[in-house]
């Protein structure tokens, strides 16, 4: 069972950027609001994290963003996963390079892509 407490509107999760297929097993549960709109997104940023210490605390670096459109046609994504590709750099009106993920389209041209670069996630909707 699930408890309010276990939700979150924000999560960090380490993953190997040198393993040539990093996985991780982490599980981000995120409590939807009523009222939904055609913009709702996941919105994923990627960090470079390099032991190299300012101020006594680790650099990191934006490498790169993805998104997932979670709400379209009056729906809720459907229970799937998602190969998402990470764009180098965040553009005014990203979120339109990101909204044929499930058409098997090439993504959107005018949008700098990271070459071979995927980000996979699975999504459960529960009632």
């Amino acid at each position: 069972t699930s408890s309010m407490s276990a939700f979150t509107n924000m999560a960090k999760t380490p993953v190997n950027w040198h393993n040539r297929s990093p996985t991780f097993q982490d599980e981000i549960k995120i409590m939807l609001p009523f009222g939904l709109s055609d913009q709702a997104h996941l919105f994923m940023i990627f960090y470079q994290v390099t032991c190299k210490q300012v101020h006594g605390r680790p650099v990191e670096e934006i490498i790169g963003y993805s998104a997932l459109p979670i709400y379209r046609n009056r729906s809720v994504v459907e229970d799937d996963m998602y190969a998402l590709p990470i764009a180098k750099k965040l553009t005014p009106n990203y979120l339109a390079a990101f909204s044929d993920i499930k058409s098997g389209k090439p993504p959107k041209s005018g949008v700098e892509w990271h070459s071979g670069g995927e980000f996979k996630v699975r999504t459960k909707t529960l009632y």
